[in-house]
C-alpha cells in the first residue's frame, strides 16, 4: 500500500495549504468572546472614490498575484474565464502571476518578504495568499478595506459562510474575499465500522458517543492494534491548534478574550476539554500514543489509518482524489465523512481558508480596476462555472454557502453542515508567537508525561501568551 503522510496528504487535496493556519481577523462586535457567534459589521465608512466608468482608452492589466503551483492547476480553467472577464470589461485584461515567495508558508519570515515585497511596488492590484500572510497584509498596511466598495455596489455579502466574514475583518474593516474554504470533519472507515457492527454518523455524535463507539471499534488484541479514534497531536509538537481549539469552542472556552488581550487558556472550559481529548490515548486507550506511534513506524495518526488501523480520524477536509491518492492503488477500504462531535455546548469546526482568499492591495494602479476583478471573480456565476469547469479533484468547497449547496454531491453534506458553524482561528499580529506557546507547552500533555498535569501546562501557556500580548500592546502603545 502506498503511504502517505499527513503533510503530504493536505498538500495534494487543498494544493498549497500553509504548515499552520495562520489566526484569522476580527469580526466579532465588543463584547463578544472568540467562541461566540460573531455579528456582522454595521458602520460602513463612505466610499472614498466612485466606480471608473467604461470609457474607450488604451488596454489596462489587473495583475493577480497567486501561487504558482495553484496557477499550474487550474491554467485551463483560468485563461477562458479571463477572457470572458474582459469581453464583459473592456478595455481590462487579466494577468495571474505567481507569487514570488520562497520561505515557509505561515512562517514570519514569510510575512517580512511580504512588506518588502509591498515597499518595493512589487504586490500590486489583487493578491491570493495563504492565510500564514494575511495578518501582514492589514497590520502591514498593504491591503485595501473592502467595505467602501462593497457598500458602495451593494455587494451582497450574507451569502457567505459566517466564518468567513469573520475571518476576514480586522477591527471592522474588510481585507478580503474567500472563494474555497475548508472545515474539520470526521472521517471514519467504513469496513471497520462495519465489522463492529456500527453504522457511520450521519448526523453530529456527542462527546460520549464518540467516546462509546470509539471503544467499540478499539481492538488490541489484534496483532498490529486497531484504534477507534484519534486526533492527530499525540506525535506533534506543533500544529495543534486548529486540532483542538474547535473542540475548546464546543465546550463554550476560547483561546482569546474578546479584545484579544488577554490568554483564556487556562480557564477550566479549556482545561476540561484539553483533559478529555489526552484522556482519549492516556486513560481510555481509544487513541495512539505517540509510542503507539513510534511502535508501528508511523509519522502520525494518517499513516495509521492509510493501514487501516484506525476507525475514525479528525482533521481537515480534502477531496475524494487526493483521499484516492493517498490509500493508493490497493485501497482496502472506503472512507465516509461525517460531522464533527457536538460539544457540550455547541458544535464547532475549524475553518481553513487554504488560498482561497483573494486581497486588493494598496499598490494597485487602478484600484477601482482591482474591485471590479475581485467582485467579479468572487460572484456566484464565476465561482459556478470555476467550480464546474474543474475536476482535477483539487477544488475545495464554495464559500458560499448557496453555491455549495449546488455541488452537495461533490463536497456532501457533512462538509455542508460543518461549513455552517466552522470558525477560523483569533486574528492578532502575534499569532506564529501565540500558537506556537501553544503548541510548546501541550507537548508534555500529549505524551502522558506525569510531571505535567493539563492545568499546570494551561497555566504556563497563559503566562507565556499574556507576556507576548502585553509586549506587543506596549509596542503598540496601547493600541489593541
Amino acid at each position: 500500500m502506498v503511504r502517505m503522510s499527513r503533510r503530504r496528504f493536505v498538500g495534494i487535496a487543498a494544493a498549497a495549504l500553509g504548515s499552520l493556519p495562520a489566526a484569522a481577523c476580527d469580526l466579532q462586535p465588543l463584547g463578544t468572546s472568540e467562541g461566540e457567534t460573531p455579528g456582522t459589521a454595521t458602520a460602513v465608512p463612505p466610499r472614498p472614490h466612485g466606480d471608473v466608468p467604461e470609457r474607450a482608452n488604451p488596454p489596462r492589466t489587473v495583475q493577480v498575484l497567486t501561487r504558482a503551483s495553484w496557477r499550474e492547476e487550474h491554467s485551463e480553467v483560468l485563461s477562458p474565464l479571463a477572457e470572458e472577464f474582459s469581453s464583459r470589461h473592456p478595455p481590462l485584461t487579466v494577468d495571474w502571476q505567481p507569487l514570488p515567495l520562497t520561505s515557509d508558508y505561515g512562517s514570519p519570515s514569510r510575512g517580512q518578504q511580504i512588506e518588502e515585497l509591498h515597499s518595493a511596488g512589487v504586490l500590486f492590484d489583487v493578491m491570493q495568499l495563504s492565510l500564514g500572510l494575511v495578518t501582514h497584509l492589514f497590520i502591514g498596511d498593504a491591503a485595501v478595506d473592502l467595505l467602501p466598495f462593497v457598500r458602495s455596489d451593494k455587494y451582497d455579502l450574507a451569502d457567505y459562510w459566517p466564518g468567513t466574514m469573520e475571518a476576514m475583518q480586522w477591527q471592522r474593516q474588510l481585507y478580503g474575499l474567500h472563494t474555497e474554504v475548508l472545515p474539520t470533519v470526521l472521517y471514519c472507515n467504513e469496513a471497520l465500522f462495519a465489522q463492529a457492527d456500527l453504522g457511520v454518523p450521519t448526523t453530529a455524535w456527542t462527546w460520549p458517543q464518540l467516546l462509546a463507539a470509539a471503544k467499540q471499534l478499539t481492538d488490541h488484541q489484534q496483532p498490529k492494534p486497531i484504534f477507534g479514534f484519534a486526533l492527530n497531536v499525540q506525535a506533534l509538537s506543533t500544529e495543534t491548534l486548529p486540532l483542538t481549539l474547535p473542540w475548546i469552542w464546543a465546550n463554550g472556552g476560547a483561546m482569546l478574550n474578546a479584545d484579544r488581550s488577554e490568554s483564556l487558556v487556562d480557564r477550566p472550559a479549556t482545561q476540561e476539554t484539553l483533559q478529555w481529548l489526552a484522556d482519549l490515548a492516556l486513560t481510555h486507550e481509544v487513541a495512539p500514543r505517540a509510542a503507539d506511534l513510534r511502535k508501528a513506524d508511523a509519522l502520525d495518526a494518517w499513516d495509521l489509518f492509510v493501514d487501516g488501523r484506525e476507525a475514525m480520524l479528525y482533521g481537515l477536509w480534502v477531496s475524494e482524489m487526493a483521499r484516492n491518492q493517498a490509500l493508493g492503488s490497493t485501497q482496502r477500504f472506503s472512507i465516509a465523512m461525517a460531522e464533527p462531535p457536538r460539544g457540550p455546548r455547541q458544535s464547532a469546526s475549524f475553518l481553513h481558508q487554504g488560498l482561497g482568499a483573494y486581497h486588493l492591495s494598496k499598490a494597485a494602479r487602478v484600484p477601482d480596476d482591482a474591485w471590479r476583478f475581485l467582485r467579479w471573480w468572487t460572484s456566484e456565476a464565476t465561482q459556478r462555472q470555476f467550480q464546474a469547469a474543474n475536476r482535477n479533484g483539487f477544488v475545495s468547497p464554495p464559500a458560499r454557502r448557496s453555491l455549495a449547496e449546488e455541488f452537495v454531491d461533490r463536497y456532501g453534506t457533512a462538509t455542508l453542515a460543518a461549513l455552517a458553524y466552522a470558525r477560523p482561528l483569533p486574528v492578532h499580529p502575534k499569532w506564529w508567537e501565540l500558537a506556537r506557546a501553544y503548541d510548546r507547552g501541550l507537548v508534555p500533555v500529549w505524551k502522558g508525561e506525569q510531571s505535567v498535569s493539563v492545568v499546570e501546562a494551561t497555566a504556563a501557556i497563559a503566562r507565556d501568551q499574556n507576556a507576548i500580548l502585553a509586549e506587543w500592546r506596549q509596542q503598540q502603545q496601547g493600541t489593541p
